[in-house]
């Protein structure tokens, strides 16, 4: 039976072979909550996602006490394409930056699969690191294939060394998907280089807004989209409940109680190196 406010998620389901559905808005309250987990039972559901927003301080307190965890903390930012100067040819020097093609593709998908390290999947040992690395795997291969999507690349010795997604979204924006930079390139431009070509490609093709999701604790990627004109638009947070675990030797309070206080260690130092 549908609920409004929930909905199975086909693709992911699929891909990590569990039931996965997500919250389609903000809860407002213990009813809604309690037909939202009751419909998930029925419909038997593993891992329900919850984005909410963190400047509701009711909506984080229900979601915690009902067993949902978190496992990132999502930072979106925007910025009016409008009026920018164009960034030239967008490339660092040494470099230069094209469409990619069907020659790429491996190198792509290569560096798609080490560069999402610290991601709400793999902060979640239910997913884990090597299913993580499989979606952005695929991720930025279904980007490749896509009409819709447009995939330039960063060539630095006849070697890729950085990509960056992106495509139309609702009215006149487009949003960056993913962006990823090879580790011996780091400290070079390339990942601003690579957003100024995108934000280039973007008003030629009449976009008035570019959009970005990225990580709050990624602060080198807050940073360079800060330092490109993007501005902080909001702050959410991920949460998942599990309804289903892989550990049968471990309860779900004594699971998540770990789970809960590795990834509250983790935020406090980690840097995901997403761009």
């Amino acid at each position: 039976m549908p609920n409004p406010a929930c909905r199975l998620l086909p693709w992911d389901s699929e891909f990590f072979g569990k039931r996965i559905a997500r919250i389609a808005g903000d809860v407002t309250g213990q009813d809604e909550m309690n037909q939202i987990l009751s419909w998930c039972r029925s419909e038997e559901v593993d891992c329900l996602y919850y984005l909410c927003p963190a400047d509701k301080p009711g909506a984080v307190h229900l979601a915690e006490n009902q067993g949902f965890h978190l496992v990132d903390i999502r930072a979106e930012l925007s910025v009016l394409l409008a009026g920018q100067t164009p960034a030239g040819d967008g490339a660092a020097a040494g470099h230069v930056i094209r469409r990619s093609t069907v020659e790429d593709l491996e190198a792509l998908t290569a560096l798609a699969e080490k560069a999402f390290s610290n991601t709400r999947f793999s902060n979640d040992p239910e997913f884990g690191a090597e299913a993580a690395a499989r979606l952005y795997r695929e991720w930025i291969r279904k980007n490749f294939e896509s009409q819709a999507a447009t995939v330039l690349v960063s060539i630095h010795d006849s070697k890729l060394c950085g990509f960056i997604s992106f495509e139309p979204v609702a009215g006149d924006a487009a949003s960056i998907g993913l962006i990823a930079v090879d580790d011996a390139m780091r400290g070079r431009g390339v990942g601003r280089s690579l957003v100024d070509a995108c934000k280039d490609h973007c008003r030629r093709a009449g976009h008035r807004e570019l959009r970005v999701v990225t990580q709050a604790s990624n602060t080198p990627a807050l940073r360079l989209y800060e330092e490109t004109g993007f501005r902080l638009s909001s702050i959410k947070l991920w949460y998942h409940k599990w309804f289903s675990v892989r550990s049968a030797a471990s309860s779900d309070a004594d699971l998540y109680e770990r789970t809960a206080t590795e990834i509250n260690q983790h935020e406090a130092q980690r840097i995901d190196h997403r761009a």
